[in-house]
């Protein structure tokens, strides 16, 4: 790459020298050199920008030269994780939460619980509430636990507990349970 300086860079450079060459006699009380806008360099105690005059310096002669843009540098690694930021501000209050949690049990017992055999226990909420969950319980280790879920038939919600005994024996007195946690329905 060459470098082939502008003809305002050269005469901005060469004034600049033959001035710093001259002696300082000559300079009796302070002095600027200021450029103007057609490229002409004189020497006065301060520049007038409203005539078009700026301060000569080694900013204005590297804006008058034009270059080649090199290629892009290769991009720096990665830095390191920053400072934890501020707290930010404090969210709006939620709504009001549940304030009546009531829970419904339903037992069922079983005084044989055969081989292959299936069966079933519901806990129901109580009208104008809501199931929000649920849990399965039996006294006894054999039957399997193969559904634990809620449904809403007719406006009701239940919660369904089903059992299945594939042990390969039968179980004698076996209790089931189901439970289900109700609230209010707050669309009510």
């Amino acid at each position: 790459m060459s470098f082939r300086p502008s003809a305002l860079f050269l005469s901005l450079f060469i004034a600049f020298v033959s001035i710093l060459s001259l002696p300082s006699a000559v300079f009796a009380a302070k002095s600027r050199i200021c450029v103007t806008t057609e490229g002409k360099v004189i020497v006065k105690r301060r520049c007038n920008a409203k005539k078009g005059q700026s301060e000569f310096s080694l900013e204005l002669i590297a804006s008058s030269v034009e270059g080649v843009e090199g290629p892009q540098g290769v991009a720096g690694g990665k830095g390191e994780k920053g400072d934890v930021g501020p707290q930010g501000p404090e969210g709006p209050q939620g709504p009001e939460g549940f304030i009546d949690i009531q829970y419904v049990d339903n037992d069922k017992v079983i005084s044989s619980f055969g081989n292959s055999h299936g069966n079933s226990v519901t806990a129901i909420c109580p009208e104008e509430m809501i199931v929000i969950g649920g849990s399965c319980h039996s006294t006894n280790t054999i039957p399997h636990l193969y559904k634990s879920n809620f449904r809403i038939q007719g406006g009701r919600h239940f919660w369904d507990c089903g059992y299945a005994n594939w042990s390969g024996g039968t179980a004698l007195n076996v209790t089931i349970s189901a439970r289900a946690y109700c609230v209010v329905d707050p669309s009510l």
